[in-house]
């Protein structure tokens, strides 16, 4: 299933935890995540809702996201929020339109089958992330036993994000796509030179409609650093001046049907241009000194976002001597992958935790490389050990439902009422 390449009883191994997280991700998204209501997870009325108490949604832009999906692309150029990234709710819109031209469809209905479509991609794409992050695991030989744990992790990290309409998961699923991509380009260096520009190029291009989805330049920066530094030249090339084909033939398409461009998180946000705003405003100093707080902020937020337990681990992973060349790169391209999310952090100036989830996989991967050293190292401590990690597991789910409760506490039934005599 994995593709794996390892001994029979290793790959075993790797797919029996692989199946576990896969359950773990079926009983997280259908019970917990679509079950937030029963929490109470807002003094203020749910963006969306239904009959029954199940699959509320309580995201301020849930109803932005799901009316972008349904008359794209006449909904993205009304609200002009998504112009500068059209690719979800392009996709998420087919369905209707398909639908459309068998039958007419009511706006209730439109925006249902925008829900669908946006709960079963995230579900795809928490999927994809797993089936990643175990190949990697495999090909990097650390515990796959690790690999679940930090799996269990993630889906309580992402906890709200899975039962909303809108690109939060991508912050994790776009890394994972480009460091696919990294793998296969590193798997056909063999090939003849032809064959490896073609594929270099339909890779690159392929990699780039992400940049339609969500606006994430650290794993794009990653692996520029990373072919650059391990001195693969052709390919650093062709990444550099390909990857941003499909932005630039959806700007030139914009520009020949006279659509304005608009990039909210730029012009409203002042994304990547915070820095002018400030030296202009308070000059060089008072730059620098928002700089730094910023900076400050970030590595607070990475601390926090990943905890001491996950991070303390993935820290002794890495300091853990590597066996091979592929673990050797795994932790150049670890560092890069880190120092790059955050230049993206500071660049934008968007101090929330799912901003670090572009180093998610790497993480995870030294976090199980340390934990399968602490197993080895320790053998007569193993059953301590895992009571520990199942601990901390245990802990940080109850901190995040709990995070999620306001009280006094309100059953979903009467959420409604309330907000509806206000």
């Amino acid at each position: 299933m994995l593709g794996l390449r390892k001994s029979g009883s290793s790959n075993g191994a790797y797919e029996r935890y692989f199946m576990w997280s896969l359950i773990a991700l079926f009983l997280v998204f259908f019970i917990a995540a679509h079950g937030l209501c029963w929490l109470n997870p807002s003094t203020g009325r749910p963006s969306v809702s239904f009959a029954i108490p199940y699959g509320w949604e309580y995201d301020c832009d849930s109803g932005v996201e799901l009316c972008s999906a349904i008359d794209f692309p006449e909904g993205m150029l009304r609200e002009k929020f998504r112009i500068a990234r059209p690719l979800k709710n392009a996709l998420l819109s087919v369905p209707s339109k398909l639908l459309e031209l068998v039958v007419p469809l009511s706006l209730k209905t439109k925006k249902a089958i925008s829900y669908i479509g946006h709960h079963l991609m995230n579900f795809l794409l928490l999927f994809f992330i797993l089936f990643v992050l175990f190949r990697f695991g495999a090909r990097a030989q650390v515990e796959p036993e690790g690999l679940f744990i930090v799996s269990v992790w993630l889906l309580f990290a992402t906890l709200t994000g899975m039962a909303t309409s809108h690109t939060y998961l991508f912050q994790i699923a776009t890394p994972a796509i480009l460091m696919l991509f990294l793998l296969r380009a590193m798997s056909i260096e063999e090939w003849s030179r032809r064959d490896k520009v073609v594929s270099y190029i339909l890779y690159s291009v392929l990699c780039g409609f992400t940049a339609l989805v969500k606006q994430q330049y650290a794993p794009f920066l990653a692996v520029l650093a990373f072919v650059l530094l391990t001195r693969r030249w052709m390919l650093a090339l062709i990444w550099a001046t390909t990857f941003h084909l499909p932005l630039l033939f959806y700007r030139l398409s914009l520009q020949l049907t006279q659509v304005q461009w608009y990039n909210h998180e730029v012009q409203f946000h002042r994304q990547a241009l915070w820095w002018l705003d400030s030296l202009q405003s308070n000059g060089l100093l008072g730059m620098v000194k928002k700089f730094l707080e910023i900076a400050s902020a970030s590595v607070d937020l990475f601390a926090s976002y990943y905890g001491l337990v996950l991070l303390g681990t993935a820290i002794l992973g890495f300091c853990v001597k590597p066996i091979d060349a592929f673990q050797r790169n795994l932790r150049l391209f670890a560092v890069l992958m880190i120092g790059s999310n955050f230049i993206q952090t500071i660049g934008a100036a968007r101090l929330k935790g799912y901003m670090f989830g572009d180093s998610f996989l790497v993480v995870a991967l030294l976090f199980s490389a340390g934990y399968g050293f602490l197993l080895k190292q320790y053998p007569d401590n193993r059953l301590t050990i895992r009571w520990g990690f199942a601990t901390f597991l245990l802990v940080n789910i109850v901190i995040v439902l709990a995070s999620n409760i306001n009280l006094p506490w309100v059953s979903p039934l009467e959420q409604l009422q309330r907000h509806a005599a206000n």
